[in-house]
């Protein structure tokens, strides 16, 4: 499973506060997703904005959108602690289960497939759960 996470309102932040403060709340996101997450689970940063969580779950138990819920609401429910003072930004999640033993796709094109509909979840609010739009091939 991939969760894929954008901050939302760094640029409003960026323009009021500067690029210090951007920078602490990306840090303080970081820490709170690896504080969030199971130890074999990895976060990284894979854009400015955007951070991406891999986690494995047993094929016939995918992970549904209510077993993010901790993450989503370390990252939108709690302000940060900034230099500034304290400031909310959103954060927009979508996940994808994909089986990718024997798979013949690229991380990218998984990547570019959930990064199509963070917009679409900035907008509901919530974890937003989507489906690979294709069958997944196996030799």
């Amino acid at each position: 499973m991939l969760l894929l996470i954008r901050l939302g309102d760094l640029d409003a932040i960026r323009s009021s506060h500067g690029e210090k403060v951007v920078d602490e709340i990306r840090q303080a996101s970081a820490i709170r997703l690896q504080q969030s997450v199971r130890p074999l689970d990895c976060v990284c940063r894979i854009d400015n904005d955007e951070y991406a969580v891999l986690m494995r779950f047993p094929t016939n138990a995918p992970c549904r959108p209510g077993s993010l819920r901790r993450i989503h609401q370390v990252l939108n429910l709690r302000a940060f602690k900034t230099s500034a003072g304290f400031l909310s930004a959103s954060a927009a999640l979508c996940m994808c289960n994909i089986n990718p033993a024997g798979a013949r796709i690229t991380p990218s094109e998984i990547v570019e497939h959930i990064r199509s509909h963070l917009d679409e979840a900035s907008k509901l609010g919530r974890v937003l759960e989507i489906a690979w739009p294709k069958p997944v091939e196996f030799d």
